[in-house]
């Protein structure tokens, strides 16, 4: 069996049409009587759908269904079938919770970074997650940051569409404000309602050091090897010396 194929189970409408799919044919007026949907406690029953499906009839393996009434947004149902017997049979199918999905809720923001007052303002990660999917393009058209920084409209959206991310660069001690316009509508047309504001502080940029790697010859009179490197106070090198026997087959090394 393969229950509720056609339906988003993560962000359900609160009238879904529940396709289900049984393995063997059953009488579709009798599917409609023996499933229901349950949520803490709640039973809701389900109607034949006005819009069958195609290969629906008296008996068929395919049944269309609507919940009797809305269901609550933003909660969990299960699709339970009990004492659902095979068509021209009086062998019970197996009762229980056949699937399980959620409706959709509110559109809000759930979490955002960065915060504080100390953000490493290189390789910066600007991250929003909505409770409902938002299209790329809508999120882009309705984010703002002061001071402007074109960079933080080249984000992606996670596979669910809820989560926008963009790693950028940032200027080093600066007050970041950034905005999300009221207007911004998720993927079933639900709006904020009111503008969402987060600001942080940038600090000093990560400590980094960079070189040239791989097998160089140093001469006697160079002042030595360059290495670049930022917010780096001290470090340690570690050397070794290398036999003259030894130089050719570790310059023909892998190392080269």
């Amino acid at each position: 069996m393969a229950p509720l194929a056609q339906l988003d189970h993560a962000f359900a409408p609160t009238m879904p049409r529940i396709v289900v799919k049984f393995d063997q044919l059953v009488l579709s007026a009798e599917a409609a009587k023996a499933c229901v949907l349950k949520s803490d406690g709640v039973t809701v029953a389900l109607v034949g759908d006005e819009e069958p499906v195609e290969d629906a009839a008296p008996t068929t393996t395919t049944v269309s269904l609507r919940p009797s009434h809305a269901l609550e947004a933003d909660r969990s149902y299960q699709l339970w079938c009990d004492g659902l017997t095979v068509a021209g049979g009086d062998v019970h199918m197996a009762a229980g919770a056949l699937d399980t999905f959620h409706t959709y809720g509110p559109l809000r923001e759930l979490v955002h970074t960065p915060t504080g007052q100390d953000v490493a303002p290189n390789d910066a990660k600007l991250s929003i997650k909505f409770s409902t999917p938002v299209e790329l393009d809508t999120i882009r058209a309705h984010l703002h940051v002061e001071p402007e920084s074109e960079a933080v409209h080249r984000g992606s959206m996670d596979s669910e569409q809820t989560t926008y991310t963009v790693t950028t660069n940032l200027a080093v001690g600066a007050d970041y404000k950034v905005t999300v316009d009221a207007a911004l509508a998720d993927r079933f047309g639900q709006t904020l309602g009111k503008a969402l504001e987060f600001s942080f502080h940038t600090g000093d940029a990560t400590p980094k050091i960079s070189m040239e790697t791989g097998i160089f010859a140093v001469e006697p009179s160079a002042e030595g090897y360059p290495v670049w490197t930022r917010n780096v106070h001290r470090m340690d090198v570690e050397c070794a010396s290398v036999d003259r026997k030894a130089i050719v087959p570790l310059l023909t090394s892998d190392m080269n």
